[in-house]
């Protein structure tokens, strides 16, 4: 299960990121919508551009889909935003299940063949991740490397 933590976000970069995910054998996407009410803006979540673009990748690729969108800004900030994205992750996981988070310029480019396997035989309850800041990368390349989360 991907759990995705967004706001006003490029379309493209929701479609990206989203796409990106069969890749990593992800088959269900939590999305979470809203403001952080220490952001500037009226706005309490994004447009609805932004909703169909997710809802329409996931029906394209065959992933299932909670998408959750508030009416009020997130006062508690990111902690908040945060319980809230991984109680509704909770609420559709089955035994033995696993999230993967995510932010919507994420874009998921390798991952292991076998990844499912992997978490289904391990006892572990957390895996790390290597991710590459492209970005940072192309701004200062002599200090950039893969950093884990």
């Amino acid at each position: 299960i991907a759990l995705l933590s967004f706001y006003d976000e490029p379309a493209t970069s929701l479609i990206s990121a989203i796409a990106s995910l069969k890749t990593a054998g992800v088959d269900h996407l939590v999305a979470l919508d809203g403001r952080y009410a220490m952001f500037p803006g009226e706005q309490a979540a994004s447009d609805a551009n932004q909703h169909a673009a997710i809802v329409m990748t996931c029906r394209e690729l065959g992933l299932d889909l909670t998408l959750s969108v508030p009416t009020e800004p997130w006062e508690g900030n990111e902690p908040e935003k945060r319980t809230a994205l991984f109680a509704l992750g909770w609420a559709v996981a089955k035994d033995g299940d696993w999230f993967l988070i995510l932010d919507a310029d994420t874009v998921v480019t390798k991952w292991p063949d076998d990844v499912r396997g992997a978490l289904e035989r391990t006892e572990s309850e957390v895996a790390v991740v290597n991710v590459l800041d492209t970005v940072a990368l192309r701004i200062r390349p002599d200090s950039i490397a893969a950093r884990s989360c």
